[in-house]
């Protein structure tokens, strides 16, 4: 009952998110290697993401603009993540 990943379906390539849903469900059930497991990547940078959801939120209601160091942190992540996805499908 995970939903499927229409990306990979499509290519045969696992997307930088696939794995997601699995690690989530492996968290909630205290299977912590599992979760690890299903995306590693992800699961290593959950207090990162977490960050990022209270400090953008702190932003909104605060109405103040996401400062140049943030934008470049979040660029430095997303390229990771790439970078994460195309080793892990092509090792």
């Amino acid at each position: 009952m995970y939903i499927p990943c229409i990306f990979r379906s499509i290519t045969g390539y696992r997307c930088p998110c696939c794995g997601t849903t699995t690690m989530c469900v492996s968290i909630l059930r205290f299977r912590f290697s599992d979760a690890f497991y299903a995306n590693p990547f992800i699961f290593t940078t959950i207090p990162f993401i977490l960050f990022e959801i209270v400090y953008n939120v702190y932003l909104s209601y605060t109405e103040k603009r996401m400062p140049l160091w943030n934008k470049i942190l979040l660029g430095v992540y997303c390229s990771a993540l790439l970078i994460f996805a195309i080793i892990r499908d092509f090792m």
